[in-house]
């Protein structure tokens, strides 16, 4: 190909359109300044998915499925030919979109190839050499946007990873009828989703409270009603990527974005283990920076010491939620549920429900801070025990004993340590 190209109205000398400066990370900001500029130039590296929606729109642009608004006359090359379809980017190969975006005519390449590590690295480039008054950030903004919008991904449940790639996983299924926790936790629930129904506006919330408390049933019940209602779910499973899961939310919304033990992934301030994923978290919940109604996000923590740091200045959270003690109603149908999961089939169901389901063994468990998921489970064993005839009715308040006993043996030793305080270990009681 000679240096002088013509594609249709656009015209490019190949020599000044070679790339400038050097890749950035995706996560650096683009000023978005209103000055002429001599060149537009964007470099960045970007997720293998990302590459490939951003493939699939201007595949759908070239094949006419689509008409942009503000791209046209729309050429792609492989190096040596005219084609019409890309579909997938492989490792080293690199491919020329040359494009009119508004009066600004613009070359994109998109390219793969591995590091020495052996990780795949997409790059993506867009120059331009005319004097403009159009930024690189409104550029950029645009063909994300655009492509987000005609993928397939709005509405769907999306798991991002450290590595800014994801996958589109089925949601658990959760309802109302699967957590069990007092009533006003319950209304806070459905408020939130009403909320949504109502008033188009997704809020941000923190889940505290101990493990088993429902927390995270409780997340899976307002993500898979908020899916019904069009909300694209957003998992993530690193805090150094938050910048990037906002995006991505803001891209896709209305969005909920949710983090599952955030404590885990933002380290432990009574303990001196701060990372800069707090400061990045914490920056991104300040309200510097003007966030959309209709993106919500849910965490769960087991880990108190984060309030102050996660609640104090206005904007950050709109409510804290703590999940406590379960009230004697929530026992009985915890029992009920346990029961009729594990052994609704079994010959002596009756006589199980009638050996555990009693007065003086739901009072044990409320007595004892009980958390669900030891109701649960430990019925779970007993049911098992019964059918084997291992259980002597008599002695099942004994038996909770011991193993009451065992568990703080457990906790007092601090055989299990997740990097929660101390005082915040529990294996199935709350604290009293």
């Amino acid at each position: 190909m000679s240096n002088n190209i013509q594609f249709g109205k656009l015209k490019f000398n190949w020599a000044e359109l070679e790339p400038i400066g050097n890749l950035t990370n995706i996560d650096d900001e683009l000023e978005d300044t209103k000055i002429i500029k001599d060149y537009i130039e964007v470099s960045r590296y970007i997720s293998t998915p990302l590459l490939i929606i951003i493939t699939n729109y201007f595949d759908s642009i070239s094949n006419k499925i689509i008409k942009d608004k503000l791209i046209k006359d729309l050429s792609i090359t492989d190096n040596n030919d005219f084609i019409q379809t890309v579909k997938e980017i492989s490792i080293s190969e690199t491919y020329r979109y040359f494009f009119k975006y508004k009066t600004l005519n613009i070359l994109m390449v998109l390219s793969s190839y591995l590091d020495n590590n052996g990780r795949r690295i997409n790059n993506l480039l867009i120059v331009s050499k005319e004097k403009t008054l159009i930024s690189e950030k409104e550029i950029v903004d645009y063909i994300y946007n655009e492509a987000f919008q005609a993928s397939n991904l709005k509405g769907k449940n999306l798991v991002i990873s450290e590595d800014n790639s994801w996958e589109v996983e089925q949601l658990e299924k959760r309802g109302f009828n699967d957590i069990f926790m007092p009533k006003i936790n319950i209304d806070e629930i459905e408020l939130y989703i009403n909320i949504f129904e109502k008033n188009n506006l997704l809020l941000r919330e923190l889940f505290v409270g101990s493990p088993g408390t429902c927390k995270t049933e409780s997340l899976l019940v307002v993500a898979n009603e908020l899916m019904k209602k069009g909300v694209t779910i957003i998992k993530g499973e690193s805090m150094s990527n938050f910048n990037f899961v906002f995006e991505v939310a803001e891209y896709l919304k209305p969005s909920l974005i949710i983090y599952d033990d955030i404590d885990l992934l933002l380290g432990n301030r009574e303990k001196g283990m701060i990372s800069k994923d707090l400061r990045i978290f914490l920056d991104q919940l300040d309200g510097t920076k003007k966030k959309s109604d209709n993106i919500g996000l849910i965490a769960t923590t087991n880990c108190t010491s984060l309030l102050d740091l996660a609640a104090q200045r206005p904007g950050r959270f709109h409510k804290i939620l703590s999940f406590g003690d379960l009230t004697e109603d929530n026992i009985t149908n915890i029992i009920k549920k346990s029961l009729y999961k594990n052994f609704n089939k079994e010959e002596k169901f009756e006589n199980i429900c009638e050996t555990l389901l009693t007065t003086d063994v739901i009072k044990w468990f409320k007595n004892n801070n009980s958390t669900g998921s030891y109701i649960f489970n430990i019925i779970f064993m007993f049911g098992y025990r019964y059918l084997n005839d291992l259980l002597d009715s008599d002695k099942i308040i004994e038996l909770l004993d011991d193993d009451k006993k065992t568990l703080d043996k457990i906790k007092q030793h601090n055989f299990l340590s997740d990097g929660v305080i101390k005082e915040e270990k529990n294996i199935g009681f709350g604290r009293k």
